[in-house]
This record gives structure tokens, C-alpha cells and sequence, in this order.
């Protein structure tokens, strides 16, 4: 599977310490705390995955990451995954579970709950436990405990009320209860499913894996890539879980590329890699807020401090569709990393004006620096009076919490070697918290100084 200008790997010896399994180097620790990984190993291997110069060792978590085995340089491939381990919900759809699945919906007219992410979820709670299932090995590799919040503890979950990932949380805690009491449950009744796979912590489980390992957006449909040569998205479960590459840990900045191929994904290093290094991926440059909610960590970075605000906007019925509500969410970072975006100053404009415009004679008051490709943004003090009412409201709503996060980082700072999970968490939740009041604190003084440019523009004008 190499490719033009990149050397082929070097043979791996194995030795009774080193046990050898499809080119990748397990260490014996690892192996002992998790012999499913020897099994996904071989299974990938068997189907054209290539690994060689990987070494899976204890990282600095207690669990289980990549390592360098040897040097790699710059343009090296790190790894190969066949296109026939690449997991999708178009595989669990087309498997002879998903095939029965669907039927069943069908019949009990309940196809509105097999979404391809619902169907996904419930393939793989029902694969990790079954050994005739085909990606069994690949399933059941995978760690007992999901890293994100969906899949916390509810008192833990409770820390998070009153922000945008505690919404989303509940949101979709509360969807994988109406499918598990809908759909899940009937299916075990009838003998498709095991019990224990429609059990709703199960697939809160299995969702927790699709997010928290999965690869989503540039690798999204191998089957669509094969063809066009490109990934392509379809709007509902974009992802795709991969063996063994799913063990990178995430680096802010790390140089490496994903290149679908016909036949699969190859990882290439964007940079040198030394050997006894530890190979990471790169999620992008994410808030702490989708962090937070998919992965179940944070940076401690000031670029990944946001505030998310989700503004809706009746849209009229026409030839081309009708009535509904538009939802965009716009992102308030650090005054550093962009502050209050333009984009949502022009939303809330558009939302607060009447569709004729100013009235006859008056002049529009422009917001100083803030045109764009559409033409100077208008500000109305209605706009930002609303704008700062919610941002206002967020930051009260973050008051009462603040002193128990400065004990809840202080804490997880303290911990000597490897950070309990529940401490981590709850100095997570501390962390993101911390950013989004530093966020909140410049937003309004920014927002407040745009009110008192347009308010003083009005009355110079009326004057």
C-alpha cells in the first residue's frame, strides 16, 4: 500500500517481549489490560491495514495510545486503513442486523427513528457483545467507559446546567431514551436485539464511541470518495470508526493528514516523528465547547474559550419551500481570537429590521469597521440592547459556580500522576466555565461600547 516517493517500512522483529501483531508492536502492559486490542490488530490486519513502526504503550492518561517504533519522517505514512474496516452507518445499515431493523421499523411504522446516527448507535451496542457479528473485533476493543458527558455520572452532568454543552447533553440523553422506549426495547422484545443492547446506558455507550473516536468531515463517506476521489457529507452520521488509528490521542497543532484513497485512509505525517514519540491526530482548531461535548476534555488554551449563541429566524414560505425556522449558531470568542462576530451582529440586524429599511429620510447608523462583502453593517440599539440582555444573562448565570471551579482546577492541578476521571471531569467543567466568564466579560464591555457609538451617532444625527 505505499505510495509513489515514500519508502516501505521496515519488517518489525518480533521477540517474546514485543509481541508482533499486523506490523503494529503491543506492549505486554497493554496487552494485559486490554487482549481485545491483539484481536482488532490481527482482524485489520487480515484486511489490508498496514501499521508497521506503531508501538501501542501506556500514555500519559493510563490509557492506551500510539507511539513511534521508529523514526518517521515527513510525508511517511504512519498508518493504512482498508476502506473493509472502515465502519459507517451505510455498513450498519446494509448489515443483515440493520437490514432487520429497518424492516421491523417498517412495519411499526417507526422509521423516523432510524436515523443513520440511531441505527449506527444501535449496531454497535449490539456488536460489542457479539462475537458472529463482523466487526465484533473492532467493537469490542473499544474502552468500557465513554469519555463524554452524555455518559457521566447525572449528579457530574448536573454541573454543566445552565450552559450551552449541559442543553446539548440533556438533549441528547433525553433522544436515546425516546429511541431506547420506542424502537430499542420492541426490537429485544421480538429477539432482534439482546436486552442488553437496547438498554439505554448501553447506547449512550455506543454513541460516546461513535463521537468520542470517530472520523468525521475530510473522511466522511469511503464510498463516496472511491468514486469522486473526494470525502462527501450527507448531513446525518458523517463519521466513520477505524481501528487502531481511533487510539490517537488529540494534539493542538499537530501536522497530519488523512488522504482517502479508493481502497481507504492512509495518515501521513505532516512532521517528523521520532521514534518512542507519541503519534497524535489533530481534532482542529474546535472550541472547548464541542471538545467538551464530543470528546469529554478541554484546552487550557485562550483560542478555545467561546460562547455559543443560537439564533433563530422565522423564515417566510416561498416557491422554493415553505415556512420554518432557520438556526445558525455563532460562536463569541476571546477580543483576541475575534470577539463578537460580525456575522452574528449582522443576524441580529437582520432579525430587528423591518423588511423595507429605515425609514423615508433617515440615515442608517453603520457600526465603525464593521463592513463586509454585503456592504456596511447596520446597527440598531434595539439589536444590541438584546444582544446584551443575553449575554448579560449568561454571565449571571455562571456567578454562583465560580468559586467551586477555581477549587475544582486547583484540585485537578494538585493530583500527582494520573488524574482520577472524576476529578478530571469536574476541573473540565471548571475550565470550560472559566472561559466562557472571561468571554462573557469582554463581549459585553464590547457590545456595551458599539451601544454607546450607535446611541451617540443617533443623537449627533437628530442634532
Amino acid at each position: 500500500c505505499a505510495t509513489a516517493g515514500m519508502e516501505p517500512a521496515a519488517k518489525q522483529t518480533r521477540t517474546p517481549a514485543e509481541p508482533y501483531y499486523g506490523g503494529a508492536v503491543i506492549e505486554p502492559d497493554v496487552l494485559a489490560q486490554v487482549p481485545a486490542l491483539g484481536h482488532v490488530l490481527a482482524w485489520a490486519s487480515a484486511r489490508g491495514g498496514t501499521f508497521d513502526g506503531l508501538r501501542l504503550a501506556i500514555d500519559e492518561y493510563g490509557g492506551t495510545g500510539l507511539f513511534a517504533a521508529r523514526d518517521f519522517a515527513a510525508g511517511a505514512t504512519l498508518a493504512f486503513v482498508p476502506r473493509a474496516c472502515a465502519l459507517t452507518a451505510a455498513a450498519a445499515r446494509a448489515s443483515s442486523l440493520g437490514q432487520r431493523i429497518v424492516a421491523a421499523a417498517t412495519e411499526w411504522d417507526l422509521l423516523d427513528e432510524c436515523t443513520d446516527e440511531l441505527l449506527l448507535c444501535q449496531f454497535i451496542s449490539a456488536g460489542r457483545n457479539d462475537a458472529s457479528c463482523e466487526w465484533h473485533p473492532l467493537l469490542a476493543a473499544m474502552p468500557a467507559h465513554s469519555p463524554e458527558p452524555c455518559c457521566w455520572p447525572e449528579a457530574l452532568r448536573s454541573e454543566l446546567d445552565g450552559t450551552p454543552v449541559g442543553l446539548a447533553v440533556s438533549t441528547a440523553v433525553s433522544r436515546m431514551a425516546l429511541y431506547a422506549a420506542r424502537l430499542a426495547a420492541r426490537l429485544a422484545s421480538k429477539g432482534i436485539i439482546s436486552e442488553a443492547a437496547a438498554a439505554p446506558a448501553s447506547l449512550l455507550w455506543a454513541r460516546g464511541m461513535y463521537h468520542s473516536r470517530g472520523y468525521t468531515g475530510r473522511i466522511a463517506s469511503l464510498e463516496a470518495a472511491a468514486a469522486a476521489g473526494l470525502p462527501a457529507t450527507d448531513g446525518q452520521a458523517d463519521g466513520v470508526l477505524l481501528p487502531v488509528v481511533d487510539l490517537m490521542n488529540h494534539r493542538h497543532g499537530q501536522q497530519i493528514t488523512w488522504l482517502v484513497e479508493a481502497d481507504g485512509v492512509r495518515f501521513v505525517a505532516g512532521e517528523a516523528v521520532s521514534a518512542g514519540e507519541e503519534v497524535c491526530t489533530n481534532y482542529g482548531a474546535r472550541p472547548n465547547e464541542e471538545l467538551l461535548f464530543s470528546y469529554g476534555f478541554v484546552l487550557r488554551e485562550p483560542a478555545a474559550d467561546s460562547v455559543s449563541l443560537v439564533l433563530a429566524q422565522r423564515l417566510a414560505a416561498t416557491s422554493a419551500g415553505p415556512a420554518g425556522v432557520s438556526r445558525c449558531t455563532h460562536y463569541v470568542r476571546r477580543a483576541e481570537h475575534g470577539g463578537v462576530p460580525v456575522s452574528l451582529l449582522r443576524a441580529l440586524e437582520d432579525c430587528a429590521a423591518p423588511a423595507a429599511g429605515p425609514a423615508e429620510g433617515e440615515e442608517p447608523t453603520a457600526a465603525s469597521g464593521e463592513g463586509g462583502e454585503e456592504g456596511t453593517l447596520v446597527l440598531s440599539p434595539d439589536a444590541l440592547e438584546l444582544l446584551l440582555a443575553v449575554l448579560r444573562e449568561k454571565r449571571d448565570a455562571l456567578r454562583n459556580s465560580a468559586a467551586a471551579d477555581s477549587s475544582a482546577v486547583k484540585k485537578m492541578d494538585r493530583t500527582a500522576g494520573i488524574v482520577p476521571s472524576d476529578v478530571y471531569q469536574r476541573g473540565a467543567v471548571a475550565v470550560y466555565r472559566g472561559g466562557q466568564r472571561h468571554v462573557l466579560k469582554q463581549a459585553i464591555a464590547a457590545v456595551r461600547d458599539l451601544l454607546k457609538g450607535v446611541e451617540a451617532a443617533e443623537v449627533e444625527a437628530d442634532g
